[in-house]
């Protein structure tokens, strides 16, 4: 009996942080878009202010910024440089190799990042600014949507792990 106890807790224990844990990779993705806005606006006003070409440019941000985007930036000029490859497949590298497993980033925000990464380094400047304000409105529009959303996801995640545990615990006594 008491064995029985001890896994259904161990059960609706595991199944709880499961819930929490999905939680807490929601709220991560809202902060992984808001620091990859704010790297993107210091990228533009590097490129507009600074007169820099584009691959100073994402040296001079990268160096400012540090978190995970810092790092995706570095990692993009890494595969820039030892590669000897074009910008695009550099950021396409980096996007693939980087982003999509340290960050909790959706598909379709990871297509808006390689979108941008079509068009950085082969147009002028104030196309390249424009591709960067365009990709910073589809991650506005992320951001917006997963906010609204947050509270009730977030609950529904916890409420459905603990519940599912539950269940599991009930049909296996």
């Amino acid at each position: 009996m008491l064995l029985k106890v001890v896994g259904v807790t161990f059960i609706v224990v595991a199944s709880g942080m499961f819930g929490l844990t999905l939680s807490k990779d929601y709220e991560t993705r809202i902060v992984n878009l808001k620091q990859f806005r704010k790297m993107l606006v210091l990228l533009s006003g590097e490129i507009k202010y600074n007169n820099s070409g584009i691959r100073e440019s994402i040296m001079a941000v990268s160096e400012r910024v540090e978190n995970v985007t810092g790092q995706f930036l570095k990692t993009t000029l890494d595969f820039f440089t030892k590669e000897n490859s074009s910008l695009k497949e550099a950021w396409y590298a980096g996007t693939e190799k980087f982003l999509k497993t340290n960050t909790k980033l959706s598909v379709k925000e990871l297509a808006y990042i390689k979108e941008l990464g079509v068009n950085l380094g082969i147009t002028d400047r104030e196309t390249q600014i424009n591709n960067i304000l365009n990709c910073i409105q589809s991650i506005d529009m992320s951001i917006e949507e997963l906010s609204e959303n947050r509270t009730e996801k977030c609950k529904m995640y916890k409420t459905l792990g603990v519940m599912a545990g539950a269940f599991l615990a009930v049909m296996l006594i």
